[in-house]
């Protein structure tokens, strides 16, 4: 092989030797450099550019977030992760001016209701856990729509069990009142709730789902027959009709026996 063509790196780029293999770029070798210090500046192609990498490398390491060792004091690992917080996004604290934004919405849904110590409470929890404004929001939507739907599936359960209780007490009523007479008592009932009841009785009847149920409508009807009933007519099995005041329609009843 003639000398200064191939093995001694000329016009090559590259160098061969202590310094390094036969992939280490040529300038590495005008320097001085420890083993360690090769293999770093190998990935660069000049002084220069090895330079700019390092100043950029110092820039990610001042952005850099160190963890406190889980073995140190509390206090200390406190404010070292308080720190860690705030370079996080954290507020300067949970409440007040720099502390976390939560406006009161505008369309609470029903069920549900504001309060500003529960708003107060959420604030803490959020600073503690070190959450920036951002992920503060984000649980408090989560929270808002879980509650929503809790609510909404609540109220569909309990339609379906008022819905199944009031054809339930129907099939009661009908067979203690009859069929043919269950609408006639039922509407005496009414009549009753709205003398003797009053507007927050029926509103509280209606919320509980219990107006017509057996005991309480069997209850107004025998108030209706008692208090307001005048002449009532009074048909039994046999077909025969008798008047008299004060009584309840019931199938075969025992009035036309008396």
């Amino acid at each position: 092989m003639p000398e200064g063509e191939a093995g001694d790196g000329a016009g090559t780029g590259l160098m061969t030797g202590a310094a390094g293999s036969p992939e280490t770029p040529a300038w590495i070798a005008e320097h001085e450099f420890s083993d360690d210090a090769v293999k770093m500046a190998s990935k660069y192609t000049s002084l220069s550019d090895w330079a700019n990498g390092a100043v950029n490398a110092q820039k990610l390491l001042g952005r850099s977030i160190t963890m406190p060792a889980d073995d140190g004091e509390d206090d200390a690992r406190d404010e070292q992760m308080g720190k860690i917080y705030s370079k996080l996004g954290r507020p300067d604290a949970a409440i007040g001016d720099t502390g976390y934004k939560l406006e009161k919405p505008e369309n609470i849904p029903d069920g549900l209701a504001w309060s500003d110590d529960a708003a107060g409470a959420v604030k803490e929890l959020a600073y503690g856990m070190g959450l920036n404004q951002s992920q503060f929001d984000k649980i408090v939507a989560f929270d808002l729509e879980r509650q929503t739907k809790a609510i909404a599936a609540g109220k569909q359960a309990n339609d379906a069990d008022m819905e199944k209780m009031a054809a339930q007490s129907k099939l009661t009523l009908q067979g203690r009142w009859s069929a043919s007479n269950y609408e006639v008592n039922l509407a005496n009932a009414q009549k009753a709730y709205e003398k003797y009841g009053g507007p927050e009785l029926m509103e509280l009847f209606d919320k509980l789902g219990i107006k017509n149920h057996p005991a309480v409508a069997g209850a107004f009807h025998a108030i209706h027959t008692e208090k307001m009933a005048e002449g009532t007519l009074v048909k039994g099995d046999g077909g025969a009709t008798v008047e008299k005041k004060g009584a309840i329609v019931y199938n075969n009843s025992p009035d036309l026996k008396r």
